[in-house]
């Protein structure tokens, strides 16, 4: 699961968006996140990597894809799969990320989202521990927390 949300940190250094979510009516279910993503900020540890190293990476190796419950990190042409569990319900939304490591090991992310017109936002931790889960969309100097912004790509 590292792998999932982590490796694009490592990489770089490392349902539908059309419209603004309704802030009453937030998503219910993982459908409204389905889509391509290409990775366009990256926060780790306090540390924004400035978008030209972004941009390097081919954006092949940048691309995030959601569906309904799971999500998949390319890199170096091979899929990283992770089970995904959203709550719209909370404010502000949350996320579950779980996976087993090349070891075996599970590994777990909680974090937040939030969508605003096509672009999605997650902040998230390695953590198997409620009370880890970031509060904010903001990762600080020293902290385990890392940001991604992801802009959703149109279909072709």
């Amino acid at each position: 699961m590292r792998t999932a949300f982590g490796m694009l940190a490592v990489l770089l250094a490392a349902g539908t968006l059309a419209g603004q979510e309704n802030k009453k009516d937030p998503p219910k279910t993982p459908d409204k996140l389905d889509g391509t993503y290409l990775i366009v900020g990256i926060t780790i540890a306090g540390e924004t990597v400035p978008p030209a190293d972004i941009e390097k990476a081919p954006a092949a190796d940048r691309t995030v894809t959601i569906k309904g419950d799971q999500i998949v990190a390319k890199m170096g042409g091979k899929d990283d799969t992770a089970a995904l569990k959203l709550d719209a319900s909370k404010t502000p939304a949350e996320f579950s990320m779980a996976s087993k490591s090349a070891d075996g090991k599970n590994e777990t992310i909680l974090g937040i989202y939030k969508v605003d017109g096509d672009t999605l936002t997650l902040c998230g931790v390695e953590t198997d521990k409620p009370a880890d889960r970031p509060k904010e969309f903001k990762s600080e100097k020293g902290s385990k927390a890392m940001v991604l912004v992801l802009k959703r790509q149109k279909d072709k």
